[in-house]
């Protein structure tokens, strides 16, 4: 699918469905998303993770959720549709700032 054309609101609403799909897949847990003032709270088995994606291999995972507020969720889900099929990113949001999500691929255990 193409991304590029999308606004950034779209996309980041696009890839917060996509991660609430995959969590559903991955963690077997009760999975709710909502909407929070133009930006995504996924919530996997009662904890809270702010979702944002990217479109574009220029933009590092990191960029957007180091110029978001993370404070008080349990972790970050960087939805990157740079590739032919989505990859997920799952990190505790302190590795936001420490440049560590490339690390946490499919890190869905972290909800558990």
């Amino acid at each position: 699918m193409d991304y590029e054309d999308l606004s950034n609101d779209r996309l980041n609403e696009a890839g917060a469905y996509l991660a609430a799909s995959e969590a559903v897949r991955r963690t077997h847990h009760a999975v709710n998303l909502e909407a929070d003032n133009r930006r995504w709270l996924l919530t996997v088995n009662g904890k809270k993770a702010r979702v944002f994606a990217r479109r574009f291999r220029t933009e590092r995972p990191l960029r957007r959720a180091t110029e978001q507020n993370v404070e008080g969720v349990h972790a970050v889900v960087f939805v990157d549709l740079t590739a032919p099929l989505p990859c997920f990113y799952v990190a505790p949001p302190e590795h936001t700032t420490a440049g560590l999500v490339d690390q946490h691929r499919n890190g869905w255990t972290l909800f558990d």
